[in-house]
């Protein structure tokens, strides 16, 4: 697919998409893939939520922005939301045009020249990059602090799981596009050579294949 594919890919989906995989009330195999999604969620909420008070907080890849309304009760002092899904950005618009403290922007990874912001954070865009992308993405932060997801590469069955479960649900549609599985080493490999702040992974069983590669302290939670 190219980008402008990638766009009109998601477009399309997103609302449903966010709809779908952030409830339980599906089959058996949709609650398992969900239930590491809504985890994830919620840790990044809590995770998040201790580090945001005063800061400017940018989001990539923000769908909807399902962390917002809890950034901004934190007292967050701005945030920046950036996806390329139209219908997103659009959405959000209307619900936020009269907030100062929220500015939203439909770009594409690629588009965005560099970010002045304290904390970087996005919960599974990786996934849907290569590693031209990431290495961008990592660039334009500027040394910022970050909080990303990432699938990481771990065979399994639960893994094999979710590789059903994408080429089922959409992929053998896609022309190929569906999640990539990224090696830790890979990414801190990226991160590293443009930051000088220590990086940490956090991995979590209720994650199941999922990792957090961040720089902002754990705080240990559970």
């Amino acid at each position: 697919m190219n980008s402008s594919e990638k766009k009109l890919f998601w477009s399309r989906k997103i609302l449903d998409w966010e709809k779908s995989r952030y409830t339980q009330k599906h089959g058996i195999l949709k609650r398992h893939i969900n239930s590491s999604v809504l985890y994830r969620l919620n840790y990044a909420k809590q995770f998040l939520l201790k580090h945001c008070t005063g800061k400017h907080i940018t989001e990539l890849g923000c769908g909807t922005a399902l962390l917002l309304e809890d950034l901004l009760s934190s007292q967050t002092q701005h945030y920046y939301g950036f996806d390329f899904a139209t219908p997103a950005i659009e959405l959000l618009k209307q619900r936020y045009s009269d907030n100062p403290k929220v500015s939203l922007s439909e770009k594409a990874i690629t588009q965005i020249e560099s970010l002045n912001t304290d904390i970087v954070f996005s919960l599974g865009l990786l996934d849907w990059l290569d590693l031209s992308e990431i290495d961008h993405l990592f660039k334009i932060s500027n040394n910022a602090h970050f909080f990303h997801t990432i699938s990481e590469k771990r065979p399994g069955p639960t893994q094999l799981i979710h590789k059903l479960y994408v080429y089922v649900f959409y992929g053998h549609k896609s022309q190929g596009y569906t999640p990539q599985y990224y090696s830790v080493d890979e990414i801190f490999a990226i991160a590293q050579k443009y930051t000088n702040k220590k990086i940490n992974i956090i991995r979590d069983p209720r994650l199941r294949f999922g990792t957090i590669i961040t720089t902002l302290d754990n705080n240990d939670l559970s």
